[in-house]
């Protein structure tokens, strides 16, 4: 299944943008996967093979807060007042991924530009980006439609014949696989000027180059290189890009198998296994500025470009539009996927575990636990699911879907839910889809409006999150 997810540069410190903390909580981790209760439905029941076993919490949660007379008059805790918030149901969200568009050739990003809200920009393995145009037609109905020709095409840059990158090399270690070579992630800027490509070339470097739009198109000659890795090509595996709420672009970046349990991971001054946070606008002659709320912006004690570390393989980094904290996804190696949960303005410079942690357990009885880690929000075994794709909080006008982080598994035709409380708890997780015809999700991604598009590596499509509308004769149970 390995074909199906993603997946020394000069530097300057002082420009910095100050993020505005959002009022977020803490997130405790938990693990679930809706087991030994009647709330349960078939569809639940049949996912948890193989996953850990847990309990479900109830969907709401109870907040206790001073009422108004109190805090003017000093009054006694016996005069608070009680507030219930519901929370989403998963198995009242009744939803279908529906196929909008094929043809397309191993995608494996898709990404939204500002001001441009009828295109969906798609990264190809190949070292492409395509364009497809959305067209609203009549009675509400919409199509998409797969422009010809490509707005950046860097394939005579990168090798993805059999055997190119992935047989052993002269030191016995294995190279890359297929699901790491070539395009692994894109991302537009903020403001809708620029396009990031992240790939791998044809010598193993990793790279991270930069094209200027003009009024739709974009032109070679605005190209330049905004950050390049010349590390062996078995020492980096992923190459997520995104940019965040702070205008900065991050830069997910895994440590291969065959370096697993080097340590790189877990030293902050090196950029494999770890995320980076960067302002990517030249300035003067350096090819990116280093935030100065960076953790080691001085690069005593880690790599000025470092935001987070301890990663094994990230597919995915996403923010919540309403809260601004970073969900993160990391693949396990031989036995845990996990989903992160990193509090906006509160988590700078965490250390998620790996290589001493895969999910909340040591990744080999014999090392000793660090004294100081992040641990997952949640996480599951492999088995029946394999690796985690994809993931975002959903904003958009599915109520039911509303605040639940939505996200895929590349072993499972099904789209998965998880639900947290005020307190940042887990409190229900499971299918919210099923039947995906056109195979497992391989990325999600959200539009301006909110709603969720997603990609199929398998099949070469665009897939689109919808509500099934419901009939007048369904009744509530």
């Amino acid at each position: 299944m390995s074909d199906e997810f993603p997946s020394s540069t000069s530097r300057r410190c002082g420009r910095s943008t100050t993020r505005s903390p959002t009022a977020a909580v803490v997130g405790l981790w938990a693990v679930l996967m809706l087991l030994a209760t009647g709330c349960v439905t078939e569809l639940e029941a049949d996912a948890t093979a193989g996953l850990t076993s847990t309990t479900r919490i109830p969907v709401t949660t109870t907040v206790e807060s001073p009422a108004a007379d109190q805090k003017a008059e000093g009054s006694g805790p016996d005069s608070a007042t009680t507030t219930t918030t519901p929370l989403p149901a998963l198995v009242d969200a009744h939803l279908e991924v529906v196929e909008v568009l094929d043809g397309l050739d191993a995608p494996v990003a898709l990404s939204f530009r500002s001001g441009q809200d009828e295109m969906i920009f798609v990264a190809q393995r190949e070292g492409t980006v395509r364009r497809v145009e959305i067209r609203a037609r009549s009675r509400g109905r919409i199509s998409y439609r797969l422009r010809s020709g490509h707005l950046v095409d860097v394939r005579d840059e990168i090798d993805l014949s059999p055997g190119s990158t992935d047989d052993d090399d002269d030191d016995g270690e294995t190279s890359l696989t297929m699901a790491d070579r070539g395009v692994r992630g894109m991302a537009i800027s903020a403001d809708g000027r620029r396009i990031y490509l992240s790939f791998t070339d044809t010598n193993g470097t990793t790279r991270i180059d930069e094209w200027t739009f003009g009024d739709a198109q974009i032109s070679n000659r605005t190209r330049r290189t905004v950050l390049q890795l010349d590390t062996p090509l078995s020492d980096v595996a992923g190459n997520n890009l995104a940019f965040g709420p702070d205008g900065f672009l991050y830069i997910a970046l895994g440590v291969a198998d065959s370096g697993a349990t080097s340590g790189t991971a877990q030293d902050p001054r090196t950029l494999a296994g770890s995320v980076l946070r960067i302002d990517p606008e030249p300035f003067e002659d350096e090819d990116y500025v280093i935030p100065a709320g960076n953790p080691f912006a001085d690069g005593d004690l880690g790599a000025p470009e470092v935001y987070l570390y301890g990663l094994h393989h990230p597919t995915a980094l996403s923010w919540d539009r309403a809260t601004d904290d970073l969900w993160l996804t990391d693949a396990g190696r031989d036995r845990i996927e996990e989903i992160n949960l990193l509090t906006a303005g509160a988590d700078v410079g965490a250390n998620l575990g790996w290589d001493v942690y895969e999910g909340s357990r040591l990744a080999d009885p014999d090392l000793a636990a660090l004294a100081d880690h992040t641990p997952p929000l949640f996480e599951y075994d492999q088995g029946v699911l394999c690796k985690l794709t994809g993931g975002t909080v959903y904003r958009g006008e599915i109520e039911p879907l509303q605040g639940v982080y939505v996200y895929g598994d590349a072993c499972d035709q099904r789209l998965y839910g998880m639900v947290t409380n005020q307190l940042g708890e887990v409190v229900e997780a499971g299918p919210i889809a099923e039947g995906l015809e056109a195979g497992p999700i391989t990325a999600l991604a959200a539009n301006a409006k909110n709603e969720l598009y997603g990609l199929s590596l398998r099949h070469g499509s665009i897939l689109s999150v919808q509500a099934i509308e419901s009939t007048e004769d369904e009744e509530d149970e």
